[in-house]
């Protein structure tokens, strides 16, 4: 195909730009229906479409679709006119040859097709017009999370996929030899090295794209044809190494490339079977591609426009209708004397003038879409940031309010009053703002986003006697230096979300300063374990995101995690030794079988049941472990501790694909320490160093989840990871499982946390709530940082960020809650 469409005049070809997340099903909705789904829907079923809208299999006659379960669904629902055929998920095994997946597609529609002579009324159902027949190949994705797109069998997936499109191709022209099918291959997203996508790399975002038949206008080898390059995130420099690597690399006229946006590819297929393009639709045409006379492709694009232009004029005609307050869009008056100038060039026949003038038209109603969809932003963003700046107040004064009334119970229930005057302000704000929203029509979200600061800054008014530490000055030098401090320190951490190198600088940090960070009297050999530690973790981070799998770093992780309990066996011999060494030996045993079941996937015999079985077996018996110990002793908590840890190491290490379960034993040898040493100091801390054991958990919590499996963002997990305990392809089962990889973790950084401000006589919950303040204080920061313009890479990065810290700041309650079960508190 490669060789006999795209190196010759018979085919357009040219890059097909996705948007973020770059994942499946936002993917074909932009494909077949033209607009770009809100990324939410997802959550709320893979296969349902939660908000009905036009596609071009609705505007289609019939439609044949083959292909994966979780894919063909999507649009097939309460359509009689669309016939789908797809495998059982089960068939979907992520340890099998994945190139079965397109063979089945290419036998079944062979099966179809053959069916054919005996179906009278299929015969004639195939001769009409405006049909579609959609071939979905899942080889080449099923073999990137299994195999990485650099692997060596990738390539043969390809090779097999290349076959399969040319006998597809084959199949059709033989069953209706009248050469008038036209044919697009393209794909719903891309993916990176490390067989990931879901985030707005370049990578993940380009998809081919390839059409040729009756249908699509084929370069004129005579005349200079002007390429078509999209490159958002490119400098002229990188733009002309784009074209170089058109003609270079890829052995190809860099003239004949036409790139486009994903949804465009929806209203190109409506022209092509002679439909209207759906409602909704953001696709613009490209009139380039098509085949047909300048009239033609003057009036598709008319058409295309209008289509534009009616979406803009509904937004802006409720926008006004709902809204007492009304502010239209600058360039309205633009628009309506372009589309006079549009028909007024197409009756006198100026074709080519008028699509100069219907591509403004279209560029002008996508940006006036764009203003009337973020009417209310600059109100909303403020209103939100007021929440999140609220909320951090709120706990802050909380965690205060627990630390004030350690040694003074009557603070316990004591509230300042609010006085009459204060009460009428709120009350006023608060009708202002939904005076507001009403005059806008807002939605019932809105209201709730604007009235909660409100709320909010009520109980701050409650909690106000707790708001600044009792007898110091805000302005005097020393909390001038504090406050420096904190802002510098709030700061490092938002760092380290960029730059994972922050972390190691930190552990080195503590490695070096270790006589100031361990209490004096600690024995020396235990303080050199302790700082080899810090610089053990400080290395961590350093690793490259795609560094991959290694068997040899499971096997060390799980010696790692044997020598570890060895060596706090004799630092502390108290407890439960039998069920430490039983643990540990069950935890050996895991490695070698996770390698084993590795050897086995990849020798393309798939995951031994046998193996699955005992797998899940260890888990299950280290687990049972967890169970919450009555009447748990002080002297006894340091092997609880313990216990826990090294009770979730088999599930750590049956998760594992390289250095997770190092990083994960070092982070639990490195708090257990600490807590060995300081458990004898009786002391009280003030809020200082509250503040300061605060900034320590979340540090913590970041450096979990970028070193453990060395993550760059949300979409940086390995799915290898799941393969030990299975390979039937279910994305919520393993993304499941995944988040369990990245809970454990934060479960004994936790876990350690509690029982260590336990040590120094504060309340875990009023600790947490401090946390609760500064993760939201971060939140805040990548909240304005949150981007839907530029780079897809950037605005991926942006939004994955912003994400991260939404759902560490979520996690703190269920990770209050776990340690206060798991110790019984």
């Amino acid at each position: 195909i490669n060789a006999e469409y795209m190196g010759t005049k018979r085919s357009r070809w040219g890059v097909s730009h996705s948007r973020v997340p770059t994942e499946s099903r936002p993917g074909h909705v932009a494909l077949i229906a033209g607009l770009y789904e809100d990324p939410t829907a997802i959550f709320n079923g893979w296969q349902v479409n939660p908000v009905a809208f036009d596609s071009v299999w609705n505007r289609s006659r019939n439609v044949w679709q083959f292909g994966s379960p979780d894919v063909i669904p999507m649009f097939s629902g309460g359509l009689p006119h669309v016939f789908s055929y797809s495998y059982h998920h089960t068939y979907v095994d992520l340890a099998s040859d994945p190139s079965r997946l397109d063979d089945w597609v290419v036998n079944t529609a062979k099966q179809f097709f053959n069916n054919v002579t005996y179906n009278e009324t299929l015969k004639l159902m195939l001769q009409n017009d405006r049909i579609v027949f959609f071939f979905h190949l899942l080889g080449t994705d099923t073999a990137g999370h299994q195999l990485r797109p650099t692997h060596p069998e990738y390539t043969k997936v390809l090779i097999n996929l290349d076959q399969c499109v040319r006998d597809i191709y084959e199949m059709i022209e033989d069953f209706y030899y009248d050469q008038n099918t036209t044919y697009i291959l393209t794909s719903d997203h891309g993916m990176s090295n490390r067989g990931s996508h879901g985030d707005g790399s370049p990578d993940e975002t380009r998809c081919p794209f390839l059409a040729w038949g009756p249908a699509i206008s084929f370069p004129d080898g005579h005349s200079l044809e002007k390429p078509r390059i999209i490159c958002d995130e490119c400098s002229p420099e990188e733009l002309q190494n784009e074209r170089d690597i058109t003609n270079n690399k890829w052995g190809l006229n860099v003239n004949h490339r036409q790139d486009m946006r994903q949804a465009d590819i929806a209203p190109l297929m409506a022209s092509i079977i002679g439909v209207d393009i759906p409602v909704n639709s953001y696709g613009v045409l490209n009139p380039n591609i098509i085949n047909g006379t300048m009239k033609f492709k003057a009036l598709s694009m008319y058409t295309n426009a209008k289509e534009i232009l009616e979406q803009f004029k509904a937004m802006s005609n409720k926008r006004k209708h709902d809204s007492m307050i009304y502010y239209p869009y600058p360039q309205m008056e633009i628009l309506i004397n372009d589309q006079s100038r549009i028909e007024t060039l197409l009756s006198s026949q100026r074709y080519s003038d008028s699509l100069l003038i219907t591509n403004k038209l279209i560029d002008n109603s996508l940006q006036g879409i764009e203003y009337y969809r973020k009417y209310n932003w600059t109100f909303l963003r403020n209103m939100v940031a007021m929440g999140y700046t609220t909320w951090s107040l709120v706990m802050y004064s909380i965690s205060r309010k627990f630390y004030l009334s350690r040694n003074n119970t009557k603070l316990k229930s004591t509230f300042q009053s609010i006085s009459r005057m204060e009460i009428g302000c709120m009350l006023t704000i608060l009708s202002l703002v939904s005076i507001y929203l009403l005059t806008q029509s807002a939605p019932i979200l809105h209201y709730t986003y604007s009235w909660l600061p409100i709320i909010l800054f009520t109980m701050l008014l409650y909690l106000k006697k707790f708001w600044v530490p009792e007898q110091e000055d805000i302005f005097n030098l020393l909390s001038i230096r504090k406050l420096i401090l904190s802002v510098i320190m709030i700061e490092v951490l938002v760092l380290g979300v960029f730059y994972r190198s922050i972390f190691s600088i930190g552990f080195l940090i503590l490695a070096m300063l270790s006589r100031s960070t361990l209490p004096f009297s600690s024995p020396q050999h235990i303080r050199k374990i302790w700082t080899f530690l810090c610089v053990i973790a400080a290395g961590f981070p350093l690793i490259p995101v795609d560094y991959g799998s290694s068997h040899i770093l499971v096997i060390m992780g799980s010696l790692w995690g044997g020598l570890s309990i060895y060596l706090s066996w004799l630092i502390y011999p108290m407890g439960d030794k039998k069920g430490l060494i039983v643990t540990s030996v069950l935890s050996i045993m895991q490695a070698s079988i996770c390698v084993h079941t590795d050897f086995s996937i990849q020798n393309k015999k798939g995951l031994p049941i046998i193996n699955q079985v005992i797998t899940w077996i260890i888990i299950v018996i280290g687990l049972l472990r967890l169970s919450p110990r009555s009447n748990i002793k002080e002297f006894y908590e340091l092997d609880r501790l313990r216990q826990i840890g090294l009770s979730c190491f088999p599930f750590v290490i049956a998760l594992s694909v390289s250095f997770e379960a190092l990083v994960y034993v070092t982070i639990w040898a490195i708090l257990w320490l600490y807590l060995y040493l300081v458990r004898k100091e009786n002391k009280l801390f003030n809020m200082n160093d509250l503040m300061y054991w605060v900034w320590t958990f979340i540090f913590m919590l970041l450096y979990s989840f970028f070193s453990t499996g060395n993550l760059a963002s949300l979409s940086s997990f390995e799915l290898k990871s799941v393969y030990h305990l299975t390979t039937l392809f279910n994305p919520f089962f393993m993304a499941l499982l995944l988040l369990i990889k990245m809970f454990l973790p934060w479960m004994g950084i936790a876990v350690i946390f509690t029982t260590i401000i336990s040590q120094f006589k504060f309340p875990p919950t009023g600790f947490f709530t401090a946390a609760f303040a500064l993760s939201d204080i971060i939140t805040i920061h990548f909240f304005f940082w949150v981007r839907d313009h530029g780079s897809w890479k950037e605005i991926g990065h942006s939004i994955s960020n912003f994400a991260i810290m939404n759902f560490i700041s979520l996690i703190l309650l269920v990770l209050l809650s776990t340690s206060k079960f798991l110790l019984n508190k």
